[in-house]
């Protein structure tokens, strides 16, 4: 068993979950729409479509990448306060300053190391995130990755290094 305890940054909220979303196909789809938009009207040389078209896109991306992170951030008090995870071969136990849940493994099918945090993947795009400077010792950082090998798609066997 390994118990981790920590408070997130800001930064390390907003870096981890920009380097997430551009994983994800629906922010770039937001982006194409805009450019195909202003690439039709520079196709038939009319000026609304293209000026309409890369102001759509410019603020996708600062929708999708700048001000989301934030919006969360200041909406989720949990991201803000300190947590406890607790890995075991049972399951993940998360403890949050308003709630608590245990589940097993099959809740948690992925992991991942993003931007120095490994972000254990529930199924319905929800993640929990834990810093890699969260473990108090490489001994159980290593625990942890054990059970992470053990229980949950993990690509980063054996390797520490960040994404």
């Amino acid at each position: 068993m390994v118990t981790v305890r920590f408070k997130l940054t800001l930064g390390e909220v907003c870096s981890c979950y920009r380097r997430l979303q551009t994983r994800r196909w629906t922010g770039w789809a937001l982006i194409i729409v805009g450019l195909v938009i202003a690439a039709t009207g520079l196709l038939f040389s009319v000026a609304w479509p293209v000026v309409f078209g890369i102001a759509y896109a410019l603020f996708s991306v600062i929708g999708v990448w700048v001000l989301k992170p934030l919006i969360m951030w200041r909406q989720t008090p949990q991201l803000r306060a300190e947590q406890s995870i607790i890995v075991s071969d049972a399951g993940i136990r998360t403890e949050y300053i308003n709630a608590s849940t245990t589940a097993e493994w099959s809740f948690w099918p992925r992991a991942s190391l993003v931007r120095g945090n490994y972000v254990l993947w529930a199924r319905r795009r929800t993640y929990v995130q834990i810093p890699r400077r969260a473990f108090s010792s490489t001994a159980d950082e290593q625990r942890f990755l054990e059970l992470l090998r053990a229980h949950a798609d993990a690509p980063f066997a054996g390797s520490t290094s960040s994404a």
